[in-house]
């Protein structure tokens, strides 16, 4: 399934404020009740809130997949506490403070799904190990239009991969490799908008994109991620 969505303010953004897997999404706590309800409609899986001071950029600071949760590593201690007490409802879900680098914003510099991680070439082998140790994958480096933002570039799940235009033939052969999905395209969403996973988010079962997003646009997205 796929839909549109206009909320939190912003119509065309809506994968800033949130983030899913094929196990759970993360919320702002604030989320009207219809939104809850589509989302969890959607995407088919529970809807957890998190009410931390970045709730409004959940999307942005965290990044994870079935098996673990990555947080940013200028998390206060009372933001992760609150975030350890919402998922401790999934069971077996590893959650690990990324404090190998500084560099806070998480979803903008790896995309990742059950099976691979492309991470950004501004990581430290450090950060890698982690990575890969937490979300049980293993992962490639990359710049995308020598944009080393990946995460923002990319939105994938289990059975397709979705890049922005931006990226090369062959930069998207490999991505769909290291996912080990069956197809790979280029789109964008919101009438043009490049930066993908900023105006979408997604996960095996469905996706919800920016209200602006064209019906070719969310015609290419369905087919790619078969939602």
């Amino acid at each position: 399934m796929l839909e549109r969505l206009d909320a939190f303010g912003m119509s065309s953004t809506v994968g800033i404020s949130l983030f899913a897997t094929d196990k759970y999404c993360l919320i702002p706590g604030d989320t009207k009740p219809k939104v809850r309800e589509l989302l969890t409609e959607v995407l088919q899986v529970p809807c957890i809130d998190l009410d931390v001071s970045f709730k409004r950029l959940i999307g942005v600071m965290m990044v994870g997949n079935s098996r673990g949760l990555l947080l940013p590593n200028h998390v206060s201690p009372q933001d992760e506490e609150r975030i350890l007490k919402a998922v401790e409802r999934i069971p077996g879900l590893k959650v690990v403070t990324l404090e190998q680098t500084k560099l806070n914003a998480l979803g903008n510099l790896i995309a990742v799904n059950d099976t691979g991680a492309v991470v950004s070439s501004k990581l430290s082998p450090e950060s890698i190990d982690v990575v890969e140790s937490v979300l049980g994958v293993k992962t490639m480096q990359a710049k995308i239009n020598n944009s080393a933002l990946v995460g923002t570039k990319i939105v994938v799940n289990s059975k397709g991969c979705v890049v922005s235009p931006l990226a090369t033939n062959e930069e998207a052969e490999s991505f769909k490799n290291c996912f080990r999905v069956e197809q790979v395209d280029f789109t964008t969403v919101c009438l043009g908008m490049e930066s993908i996973r900023v105006g979408m988010v997604a996960n095996s079962f469905g996706a919800i994109v920016g209200n602006s997003t064209s019906g070719p646009e969310m015609a290419r997205i369905s087919d790619v991620l078969q939602v």
